[in-house]
């Protein structure tokens, strides 16, 4: 899509350029004062004669200008999925941030006491766990047949853990 969008515009330009070429327009720099004064009324040195509207510039600058405002218009829709995302972005670090002070208010609950207590499902909750476990800012311990929180930098013993998780 990009590349069509490019080919249109590289069209443009120098559909552009051709029709300013035909017009007879020369650009310059101004002149001394001896070769204007030579030239008499045939130079209108009194500035811009009147204001031009949209429908009186040329086709192809028409053209330019409204595809100018549809690619902007399309790159904006392109940009709204990434601020979304970003958006959803900022509530998993939110439930990562209740968990993570869930555990330290609680070492040693289980992800069921997590889910209750935060209110967040449970495939929600060990989801976040293992991303936890991932960024090491939790250790994950199993025995028997429940799964114990507890923070990475807490300072118990796995005994000391296994004593607490059943207290």
């Amino acid at each position: 899509m990009w590349k069509a969008s490019l080919l249109f515009i590289l069209v443009l330009s120098t559909v552009g350029t051709a029709s300013a070429d035909a017009g007879g327009y020369t650009v310059g720099p101004c002149p001394p004062d001896e070769e204007l004064e030579k030239l008499g009324d045939t130079v209108d040195m009194s500035g811009a004669d009147r204001t031009l509207t949209f429908w009186e510039f040329p086709l192809s600058f028409k053209i330019a200008y409204i595809v100018g405002y549809l690619i902007a218009f399309i790159s904006f829709f392109k940009l709204v999925p990434i601020v979304l995302g970003q958006i959803k972005n900022i509530n998993k670090y939110k439930k990562r941030k209740e968990i993570i002070n869930y555990v330290l208010n609680k070492p040693g609950c289980t992800p069921s006491e997590i889910s209750k207590g935060l209110n967040i499902s449970r495939g929600s909750v060990r989801y976040q766990l293992k991303a936890l476990k991932g960024e090491e800012k939790l250790t994950l311990m199993s025995g028997g047949k429940f799964t114990r929180a507890f923070q990475n930098s807490y300072v118990l013993t796995n005994n000391e853990k296994n004593n607490d998780s059943t207290s």
